[in-house]
């Protein structure tokens, strides 16, 4: 777990890399900005038009990182009085970008990479490459990188604990989303339907925990979806052909994620649990 995410920014995660933006209906937005830092380091990164949620393409180059020339979707979150940007290394949410405002004026931008989260690139905005910058390459690449399997690479977990890992991201969840509605939730993974193709397609452990995050989201500022929530037991992840989220007569959320698709409806997740809280 990257040790730079609290309970409450993990659970922030508006969900980015589980929607179909991902496709080819993804459209850019008005704004593009390229940051530079030392030793060559280089980063561009691409507003994309959300009406849902603050989404941007980053792609971070002149470092020895796995994530080099890789170009991922990233979600923008409150970090502080500043902002972050998130996405999924291995399976797990990483903090790429964090932009902090100091109080007697000005504004920090760092890097970090998944290698060393410990150590520090700091940037800053580069106005004559920013004028540069074409945008549609960026979404071009982007799209070339999903189809060659590049970007899967770097959010898929490989590790020989894949399961313990799987359990362990799910439980952080879910324990988020218990604290914050104060349900007494418990976590259980069904691994016979995790086959090994699963595996190796789709990042398991943060698509079993979308419920959780959004619960956690919920609670932590609706006090009627509290109330409700707190009445839950526990969640449940399978893997099946089509993603479907129930409850079950202990008031137990089963959530079914698609183990054939490439991305996780989560407007129609979201719509189903708040269905089944009312």
């Amino acid at each position: 777990m990257n040790p730079f995410f609290s309970i409450l920014s993990r659970s922030a995660l508006s969900l980015f890399l589980l929607t179909n933006s991902a496709h080819a209906d993804i459209q850019l937005g008005k704004y593009g900005k390229v940051y530079s830092g030392s030793d060559g380091v280089r980063v561009e990164v691409v507003d994309l038009d959300s009406t849902t949620q603050k989404q941007k393409l980053v792609r971070i180059s002149g470092t020895d990182s796995e994530i080099d020339d890789v170009t991922l979707l990233h979600d923008e979150v409150p970090d502080g009085k500043g902002n972050a940007l998130q996405t999924v290394v291995h399976d797990d949410l990483f903090w790429t970008i964090r932009s902090q405002d100091f109080r007697w004026g000005g504004k920090e931008i760092v890097l970090t990479l998944p290698e060393d989260f410990r150590k520090k690139y700091n940037l800053y905005f580069d106005e004559k490459e920013t004028k540069a910058l074409d945008k549609s390459t960026i979404l071009s690449k982007y799209r070339d990188q999903l189809k060659s399997g590049a970007v899967r690479k770097v959010q898929l977990y490989m590790g020989d604990d894949w399961k313990a890992h799987t359990k362990r991201t799910l439980k952080e969840a879910v324990d988020s989303a218990k604290e914050r509605c104060g349900a007494p939730l418990g976590t259980r993974l069904d691994w016979d339907s995790m086959k090994a193709t699963v595996t190796k397609t789709i990042p398991v452990a943060s698509w079993c925990r979308l419920p959780a995050d959004l619960l956690t989201n919920w609670c932590n500022s609706e006090s009627k979806t509290k109330s409700k929530a707190s009445k839950l037991t526990g969640l449940t992840c399978t893997a099946g052909s089509a993603q479907n989220l129930s409850l079950d007569s202990s008031k137990r959320l089963l959530w079914t994620i698609p183990s054939s698709s490439e991305y996780v409806d989560v407007a129609k997740l979201s719509q189903q649990l708040k269905t089944l809280l009312k």
